[in-house]
């Protein structure tokens, strides 16, 4: 009987050692799991972060190109005005050394 509760014993401790042995297995496991997934993690927010900086430094660009569009616009829009202001005025000294010295003056459109 003392034998048999010794087998009996050893085949418990035998057990009880391969379960620790096997729960270890599995934990390690876990952990290299979570610490590549970790590492995963950190690679993409990496990536999303150097392409929000791209994508940052591409709107600031278009932004600047649109601001200097836009000046460049306004620049020859008065430069057009000016051009439209000196033909008109032109087109009225033509007008005026064009007529008979005794015709009354035309009212200036």
């Amino acid at each position: 009987a003392l034998r048999t509760a010794l087998r009996e014993s050893e085949a418990a401790r035998v057990a009880a050692s391969d379960s620790l042995v096997e729960a270890t297995r599995e934990r390690q496991d876990k952990e290299e799991a979570s610490e590549a997934a970790r590492r995963d993690l950190e690679q993409r927010l990496a990536v999303a972060t150097a392409g929000q900086r791209a994508a940052q430094r591409r709107l600031e660009v278009t932004e600047r190109i649109l601001g200097e569009s836009e000046a460049a616009r306004r620049d020859a829009e008065s430069r057009l005005d000016a051009a439209l202001d000196d033909v008109a005025r032109r087109d009225r000294t033509i007008a005026a050394l064009s007529r008979p010295a005794s015709a009354p003056p035309r009212a200036a459109p």
